[in-house]
This record gives C-alpha cells, sequence and structure tokens, in this order.
C-alpha cells in the first residue's frame, strides 16, 4: 500500500496548481501582541505573529496546537493539513480550504517569513470558527504595557507541561507477571511517583491521564494532552514475551513501520486490548493514514531526541539489556500533537526482572532516571530557543 506521502499528494496535487507561498517583510514589534479566542474560553497569546495593514497572520502549526488541534504541513506539495473535531481541513497555497468534498468560497492564503508558516486570521475567524460550531476571534493589541500577563509565544516557551499516561487500567490489565503481578498497577505506582519526582521542580506541572484503576481509551490520553496544550507526553509500560529469558527496557516514539518485527508484534499487543489495530491494513484509507501521523509529524525530531535521552538516562540505572530507541505505531501516540513517547520499563514475563522492578528502590531509580530525562530535555529546548529556564531539580533520595 502507498504511504502517506501519497496519499497527501493525491489530496493536495488539484488544489495547489504551482502555486507559491507569498513572501512578505515583518511587520510584527515585540512589544504588540494577537490574542486568539474560541467561544468564551481565555485568550492565547502571539507575540510571534505578521501583521499587515489590517490582516494578521498567526504562526503555523503554533496556532493549531494552541488550540489542541494538530495541523502538517506536506513539504511537497505546500498544502497544509490541519484536523479539527475530526474532520480534516485541507488548505492550498493559494489559499482555498477543503473539507469532506466541500470547498470554501473565500481564499485565505497562508505566507511564509524567514522559512516559518503563518495562517491568516481569517481563516481562524471563518472556515475553522465554522468546523469547531463556535465564534473565533483574532485580536491586535497594541498597547506597550498590556494589564494582565502576557503569554509567551509557543515558539519561546519551554517545556512547561507534563502529561504522564500509565499504561493500561481497568478491564485493561496489560501483561502479567508472577504472584498475580498486572502491568496496570505497576505503571500508575510508577507514574505517580514520577509525578511526585517532577513536582519537586515548582516550575513543571503534571498532569496523569488516570489516576487510580480505570480504563481510559486509547484515543481520548492524547486528546488530554492536546486539550492541556501539554508539552511533553510519556506513556508508561511493562513488557511480556513468551521466551521468559527476554529481558531489557527500551523507549518508541511514532512511526507507521515499526522498526522491527519484534516491535510491529509489540505495537500490536498494546493496541489490541482496546480493539486496535498495530498498523495500517489495505482496508485503511488514505485519510486514515493521514489523521494518525500528521500530528507526530511536526515533532518527530524531538520526540527522538527525548526517547535517546530517556533510553540512556535508564541504562545508567538499569541492570539488564538495553534494547534501544526504536520506532512503532502505537495508537497512544498518534495525534499527540507534542513530542511524545513511549517506555518499555522491563519484562513482566521474566521472574528475575519482574521482581526488580516490583521493589521499591528499583522503582525510584526509573522514576529519577525519567525526571532527569524531562530536564535534560527541558534545557535543550530552552538552549534552542534562547530562552533562561528557572529550574529546580529533584534531589535524589
Amino acid at each position: 500500500m502507498p504511504g502517506p506521502g501519497a496519499a497527501y499528494q493525491r489530496l493536495a496535487r488539484w488544489m495547489t496548481a504551482g502555486a507559491i507561498l507569498a513572501l512578505i517583510p515583518a511587520a510584527s514589534l515585540a512589544a504588540e501582541r494577537v490574542e486568539l479566542r474560541v467561544g468564551s474560553a481565555s485568550a492565547i497569546t502571539f507575540t510571534d505573529f505578521l501583521r499587515d495593514g489590517e490582516l494578521l497572520f498567526l504562526p503555523f502549526p503554533e496556532a493549531i496546537t494552541a488550540l489542541g488541534l494538530s495541523g502538517f504541513a506536506d513539504p511537497a506539495t505546500g498544502s497544509l493539513f490541519i484536523r479539527a473535531s475530526g474532520k480534516l481541513m485541507v488548505l492550498s497555497p493559494q489559499g482555498l480550504v477543503a473539507m469532506e468534498n466541500r470547498t470554501f468560497p473565500q481564499a485565505f492564503p497562508p505566507r511564509r517569513q524567514q522559512g516559518s508558516l503563518y495562517l491568516p486570521g481569517n481563516f481562524f475567524t471563518g472556515p475553522l470558527a465554522e468546523v469547531l460550531g463556535q465564534p473565533v476571534t483574532v485580536q491586535w493589541i497594541p498597547d506597550q504595557n498590556p494589564a494582565g500577563p502576557l503569554q509567551m509565544s509557543a515558539r519561546q516557551a519551554p517545556v512547561r507541561l507534563v502529561v504522564i499516561d500509565p499504561g493500561h487500567g481497568g478491564d485493561d490489565e496489560g501483561a502479567h507477571g508472577p504472584g498475580g503481578l498486572e502491568e496496570k498497577d505497576l505503571t500508575l505506582k510508577l507514574a505517580l511517583r514520577l509525578r511526585s519526582e517532577l513536582a519537586k521542580d515548582r516550575t513543571l506541572r503534571v498532569v496523569l491521564t488516570r489516576e487510580a484503576d480505570t480504563q481510559v481509551e486509547l484515543g481520548k490520553r492524547a486528546e488530554l494532552a492536546n486539550h492541556l496544550q501539554a508539552d511533553l507526553f510519556i506513556s508508561l509500560h511493562a513488557n511480556a514475551a513468551r521466551s521468559i529469558g527476554a529481558a531489557g527496557f527500551e523507549t518508541f516514539f511514532l512511526s507507521l513501520s515499526a522498526t522491527d518485527d519484534e516491535s510491529h508484534k509489540l505495537a500490536a499487543l498494546e493496541n489490541v486490548a482496546l480493539g486496535v489495530k498495530a498498523a495500517p491494513d489495505p482496508r485503511a484509507s488514505d485519510l486514515e493514514l493521514i489523521l494518525g501521523d500528521m500530528a507526530q509529524a511536526e515533532h518527530l525530531a524531538d520526540s527522538e531526541a527525548f526517547a535517546t535521552l530517556v533510553q540512556e538516562r535508564l541504562s545508567r540505572v538499569m541492570q539488564t539489556e538495553n534494547r534501544g530507541v526504536k520506532q512503532a505505531p502505537f495508537r497512544v501516540l498518534m495525534q499527540a500533537a507534542m513530542p511524545a513517547v513511549l517506555v518499555e520499563v522491563g519484562f513482566l514475563s521474566n521472574m528475575d526482572e519482574a521482581r526488580s522492578i516490583t521493589r521499591p528502590e528499583t522503582q525510584q531509580k526509573i522514576v529519577q532516571a525519567l525526571a532527569e530525562s524531562v530536564f535534560s530535555f527541558r534545557d535543550r529546548q530552552a538552549r534552542q530557543l534562547g530562552v533562561p529556564v528557572n529550574k529546580v531539580k529533584p534531589k535524589s533520595e
């Protein structure tokens, strides 16, 4: 079956017609800001924007992800793909908006500035507002001393909110180990410990997708992270295998194609618990491929960087096999509009490893390694953005 790139081209080829994104001079001043508001919700503030007379342009995909939506730019065609309220909107370079065999009569051409894309304000107040079913306003604020705290631009913000996802829960028990050990219980214990560890840094906010033995749909986990506009998503799991000698820890980030057969089977095992296919099959539509992949497309490099940090930190404390950083089509990572990883901390089917993982001292080492990974990733992001980070790192217990 053709890959998602072919699907993008088929959806966008008829729209592009060789159009070129407009180039415009910078028009925004540092003291200015633009406020984006949906319905009666609090305004989202941007200091990174373009202004051309009365026309305002907000950064893509930052303005989209700030609304808890997902967006992807196809470099082959120049078209933009935006998923909102379960619908796929396609915006061509010349500004034609198509959705479910319908086009909007007005053009909404994006603009490019120094390699970055910006969406026109009337795209938010027009087509997007119609899809969301709520009024959307985009307002320029020229005041040099605005009332109330000014939020940071999405491009200026380091990691401030982390969502931790304890795998499985409720009727979905996950892998099993000796003595009635269940993956759902282990992942919750690790998640609660990790939240406590990260909370020692008062600049971080930490949210769990579940705080008790409850079942949460896979899609709802990333949806929560998107709604909260999280900066990082960590899904915690434990492995199992038919071979009782299988051992080790590994960290995954998303790909529609698995690194190897073993990774594909693992994704199938994790996904099938709630009746989800591990990877697209011939019955899957091009649209399903795009929707499953587009949210993470903008974050794959950061997801890989964070996964590498996690694996390296765990290798310092885990006395077992380092299985490396891999990719696989885990449903829980799809649609996450931020860097996202899935961590397999060990094999419950391995008697010795299961006993080790259940020890409080081992669990503490694991969560400290994960916390250090988060702090290191935040420092990396801050250096890239040139933003100072005031941090209080956790102390070892």
